[in-house]
């Protein structure tokens, strides 16, 4: 995806966009896609729209330049990145972006991301930027950190719902998602366990407007999208704790290792708590976050720290 943006002066609104060009802009965007990084797209442009302190359009087959901008933001899709590099000057643009999904680690792609061309290299939070600094020194200074923003009104929780259910978020970890099922089952608790890349967004937040929490078990994570779903939705969450990434490129033929990454880049206690094993899980931190579950807040957490669409990209530009 490439989005074309132009900051506005101060006291200059943007237009809105027709609701026909918008939705032909949605289906194009995250054609291709599918879970994390068509999320990014449809937020980014979500919240786009809402903004009126920026011009913008979406560079697709039959896209007409109404004037000059500045930015050439290249979001997903490296085929795109190579075009943006070749007409930068060709559009008048002053800064080209790049990210944040387009690679694992900057030397995949012929190291296309640090392309002198390349003005911002966009990534999620902070571990895979210092894994990128650590990898090609040359981006260091180019590194931004920008999490898309959750759309809430889409993750709006239900009030009215009961909340009896623990989701347990299996995204690999098969022996400690069995361990932790089976110890909460015999516990008396309904436990459903929803299993990575194998659900429909719909059947996602069925499952949270019944939760009363969330057992997050991904080894590690560049945002975390789906953790940030269910935050959204006030379902506090128990959060496995791993810091070791191993990342195997098929290109390079190398495995990548790194010691500090995290499963939740955005959490705090306002979110929940986190465990290092089953024993710990049920001997110490279950029967504390149990006794506490009404006390935690993560839905205020993201609108405090600009987790959500229409503020998300204060961390860029304000």
């Amino acid at each position: 995806m490439i989005v074309l943006l132009e900051p506005l002066a101060d006291g200059d609104k943007a237009g809105k966009i027709d609701e026909r060009i918008f939705q032909y802009y949605l289906r194009w965007s995250t054609s291709g896609h599918s879970g994390g990084p068509t999320v990014v797209a449809e937020n980014l442009l979500k919240e786009l729209r809402q903004r009126d302190d920026v011009a913008w359009m979406l560079v697709t087959p039959v896209t007409k330049l109404d004037r000059i901008y500045s930015v050439i933001w290249v979001v997903n899709d490296i085929n795109h990145l190579v075009w943006a590099i070749e007409n930068k000057e060709k559009l008048g643009c002053k800064q080209l972006w790049a990210g944040p999904n387009l690679v694992v680690v900057p030397q995949e792609l012929q190291g296309i991301i640090g392309h002198s061309k390349v003005d911002k290299v966009i990534v999620p939070c902070r571990w895979p930027g210092e894994v990128y600094s650590l990898l090609m020194p040359s981006i260091r200074e180019k590194i931004v950190i920008w999490p898309v923003g959750i759309d809430t009104d889409e993750w709006r929780p239900d009030v009215t719902k009961e909340k009896q259910l623990i989701v347990v978020y299996n995204k690999g970890n098969t022996a400690l998602t069995e361990a932790l099922k089976n110890g909460l089952g015999s516990a008396g608790e309904q436990v459903h366990e929803i299993t990575y890349g194998k659900y429909s967004r719909s059947e996602y937040k069925a499952l949270l407007d019944q939760a009363k929490a969330v057992v997050w078990l991904s080894a590690t994570e560049s945002q975390g999208i789906a953790l940030l779903e269910a935050m959204a939705m006030n379902v506090p969450v128990l959060c496995w704790r791993n810091t070791v990434w191993n990342y195997y490129s098929v290109e390079l033929r190398t495995v990548f290792s790194y010691d500090r990454a995290t499963p939740a880049p955005y959490f705090s206690e306002q979110c929940g708590m986190f465990f290092n094993d089953a024993q710990d899980f049920f001997e110490r931190q279950y029967p504390a976050f149990a006794d506490k579950t009404t006390c935690f807040s993560p839905r205020r957490y993201l609108y405090d720290n600009n987790l959500v669409v229409g503020k998300s990209l204060t961390y860029i530009w304000d």
